[in-house]
C-alpha cells in the first residue's frame, strides 16, 4: 500500500531508535503456523535484566 507504513516496518524503525538511544533490542518475529498470512513483527528491548516486550494495540 502506497504511502502506508506495515507494522514490520515500525517496528524496525522502533528498534533501530532503542538502540541509537543504547538500549539493547531485537526483532522478534511471531507467526501461526496454521493460519496463512499471521506473520507479526513485534521489537524487544533488555531492560535491566531481562528481555521484553509491550503489546501496543
Amino acid at each position: 500500500m502506497k504511502g502506508k507504513l506495515t507494522g514490520t516496518e515500525l517496528a524496525r524503525a522502533a528498534c533501530g531508535l532503542f538502540q541509537a538511544g543504547g538500549f539493547s533490542a531485537r526483532m522478534v518475529y511471531l507467526f501461526d503456523t496454521s493460519r496463512a498470512y499471521s506473520g507479526q513483527a513485534i521489537i524487544e528491548v533488555f531492560w535491566g535484566d531481562r528481555w521484553g516486550a509491550e503489546k501496543n494495540q
